[in-house]
């Protein structure tokens, strides 16, 4: 977990301009949370913990996004492409989501959520 949340807050660090912030929020998801869709009464049944980490940087447009968990994918002019996509495969492994919301010129949030029991 240790290395899937150092990635995204590098990647949030990367994407802002200097001196600018990077924010971490946390929230408890249960039962009573949030509108009741088939995917969230599933999930529903073990707590989970919700963590956003977000920039304010240049943001990404709707092809960007829609690329962003495959492998070898990047618009950095160094690295591999596979941090986002390992960032997934973890998450995956310990029973979590992620997705990210973003829009040009008004920055990047990644959500994650983790049961908070294990299954």
């Amino acid at each position: 977990m240790r290395a899937a949340f150092v990635n995204l807050l590098a990647n949030a660090i990367d994407a802002s301009e200097p001196k600018s912030r990077v924010e971490i929020s946390t929230e408890l998801i249960d039962a009573n949370s949030g509108p009741k869709t088939l995917e969230v009464i599933a999930a529903a049944r073990t707590p989970r913990a919700r963590i956003a980490i977000t920039d304010h940087g240049a943001g990404m447009d709707a092809k960007t996004q829609a690329r962003l968990f495959e492998p070898f994918f990047t618009t950095k002019k160094r690295g591999t492409g596979l941090g986002l996509s390992i960032v997934r495969q973890i998450l995956d492994l310990h029973g979590g989501s992620i997705d990210a919301e973003s829009k040009p010129g008004k920055g990047t949030t990644f959500r994650i959520e983790l049961p908070l029991e294990a299954s």
